[in-house]
């Protein structure tokens, strides 16, 4: 009778105690001096999601969310003038123009577009990766020049 019962006290503690531990483990301790946020309350749960919905809602209007970035920015307001207008409403009526013709020849007139695309692409990142190396070089001649004529890293023979 000692050992079985026992056995079911030991069975007893495994499903109670470790059985939980090992589906949900529970997570590490806060680490010393970590101060536990307040609760919030159910008004702010509601305030915090109709915030969040609100920001939903304007993220989907455009002139909103342009403001507001130009806002958060510090720019001033720039309005364009009448000229400024006049060709800018004219440069995007060209480019409709444009990708209307394109998308009308199909795959054979898009290649030069994709053409140039693709090399002002390669261009700028060419001039990134050298302006990046002539930086490179600028600093370690500089770390050089603070150690003594580079005598730091090199191998000894």
């Amino acid at each position: 009778m000692g050992k079985e019962a026992h056995f079911l006290r030991r069975a007893y503690r495994y499903i109670r105690h470790d059985v939980p531990e090992i589906i949900f483990p529970s997570s590490l301790p806060n680490p010393p001096g970590y101060i536990e946020p307040p609760r919030k309350t159910l008004r702010q749960h509601v305030a915090k999601i109709n915030s969040a919905i609100q920001r939903y809602i304007d993220s989907w209007d455009s002139e909103k969310l342009q403001a507001e970035l130009k806002r958060q920015r510090g720019e001033v307001n720039d309005s364009l003038t009448k000229e400024e207008e006049r060709m800018a409403a004219e440069e995007i009526s060209m480019l409709a123009k444009e990708f209307k013709d394109v998308a009308r020849g199909g795959a054979h007139t898009m290649w030069p577009h994709l053409q140039h695309i693709y090399k002002t692409r390669v261009r700028a990142y060419r001039e990134a990766v050298n302006q990046f190396i002539e930086g490179y070089k600028e600093g370690l001649a500089e770390k050089s020049e603070g150690t003594g004529g580079g005598g730091g890293g090199g191998r000894k023979q």
